[in-house]
Order: structure tokens, then sequence, then C-alpha cells
């Protein structure tokens, strides 16, 4: 899946592995289709469930090795794993985007 961000296409999956990648982010999914901007939806790893600041500053230096354009400017953090039995994941552990998305729109919305 691509993003469009204003005219550019944008991978989410190349910035949520490097998110995920961290100890402090259990799970995440990158929201920008025909936004100015991305933002996320962040699952905190167990040990960070009421650490919003902590997860800010690993936002930061993540988006120290993106462009400009792959940059995660806000994001709003959730406790609710992604899960098969939530239907937010398939069986194959993916990500179904359209469902989160629904679900969380409003939280969306208000990060723009």
């Amino acid at each position: 899946m691509q993003f469009e961000v204003t005219t550019l296409n944008i991978s989410p999956l190349k910035i949520e592995n490097l998110l995920t990648n961290k100890e402090e982010i259990d799970q995440c999914m990158i929201y920008g289709d025909k936004k100015s901007y991305l933002v996320a939806i962040i699952v905190p790893g167990d040990n960070f469930l009421n650490n919003e600041q902590r997860i800010k500053i690993i936002i930061n230096q993540i988006n120290n090795e993106l462009s400009v354009v792959e940059k995660v400017k806000k994001f709003f953090i959730i406790k609710e794993k992604f899960s098969i039995e939530n239907g937010m994941l398939t069986p194959t552990l993916k990500l179904k985007r359209y469902k989160i998305i629904q679900k969380y729109k409003n939280n969306f919305e208000k990060l723009y």
C-alpha cells in the first residue's frame, strides 16, 4: 500500500517497521493518504503505556532518519493492541488498515 502525501507516494511499511523495532512501540500504523503530512496511531510496549514523552522522543529520533515527507508530525496512543480477535489484523498478522482507519477516524482527523 502506498500513501499519497501531496503528490508523493510514501510506503507506510518502512516507517512502521522503524517504529516497531523500538521496544517502546509495540504496534503502529501510519496514516496520511491525500493529506499534507503523516500521522501515526501508536500501541506502546507494556512498560511504556503511560509514557507519552518517551514515545515522542522515539518518533523524533526516527524522524531524523527520514526524508521531510516521511516524517511523522503527530500521533495518538491507544492501549488496545491490534489483533485477529478484534478484527484489526489478518490471519497472517498484517494490519487491516481500512478497519483501523474506520474505528479511529475521528482521532486521525483531530490531528489535521
